[in-house]
């Protein structure tokens, strides 16, 4: 459709039409009841990309501090927000962003943005360098993410990422991270929080031993976790 013209007007009416909203900053789209219907429609692009090019995108939100005295819910309880992706075959695990209020030594095995919740400015960031490494191999990948994170587009020039946004209410066990990948992420860090605590009686995590924890149990999720 490279050589398709039309007025700004035909399509702000298509996009209402359709349920959309002609606005970027909107993250509004169409209500669907039967999920297969937005698979269906999308399926033109999948097949488009090989599995191992199709990757998804999801936001981890969690608590860091489990101490006995702390009550759930409690405002000293540090919340941290781990951005995780993977392709669909399970053979590449990108380099997790990890969002927190405190200050920690980046490694070539995470990035960091110093906010509890991970900012469409962070995001958009993280998305910029994935696509300056994806010109530089020469590849072109598919990427599915909350439709809550559309404003990334305005933000990013992306030439060798495509972006798919889940519809809105789009339940969580039709996304793939958000079944057992995120549970076995949590699993093992909370193992290796319990661990430390048996051999270093009262001893309170620093916030790079809860990032460190958090990468490691990443590294750790197996590959039949992932193939989706």
């Amino acid at each position: 459709l490279g050589n398709f013209k039309c007025s700004e007007s035909w399509v702000t009416l298509f996009l209402k039409r359709h349920g959309f909203s002609p606005a970027l900053d909107s993250d509004d789209g169409p209500k669907m009841d039967d999920w297969s219907k937005w698979v269906d429609l999308v399926r033109g692009l999948i097949d488009q990309y090989p599995g191992a090019d199709q990757y998804h995108l999801d936001e981890l939100t969690l608590y860091t501090d489990f101490a006995n005295d702390t009550p759930p819910g409690s405002s000293s309880m540090q919340q941290m927000t781990v951005l995780l992706a993977c392709n669909a075959t399970g053979t590449d695990k990108l380099k997790p962003l990890i969002c927190g209020a405190n200050a920690v030594r980046e490694s070539e095995d995470f990035t960091y943005a110093r906010s509890c919740v991970l900012t469409d400015e962070s995001l958009a960031i993280w998305l910029q360098k994935l696509n300056t490494r994806l010109m530089e191999n020469g590849r072109s990948i598919l990427v599915f993410l909350s439709r809550t994170r559309i404003n990334v587009v305005k933000l990013t020039n992306l030439t060798h990422i495509l972006l798919v946004f889940y519809p809105l209410e789009l339940p969580d066990t039709a996304k793939p991270l958000r079944r057992d990948i995120f549970n076995f992420v949590k699993m093992e860090y909370r193992k290796a929080y319990v661990e430390r605590l048996i051999d270093v009686r009262n001893h309170r995590w620093t916030f790079q031993e809860v990032v460190e924890a958090l990468v490691n149990a990443w590294k750790r999720l197996p590959q039949h976790f992932i193939i989706f």
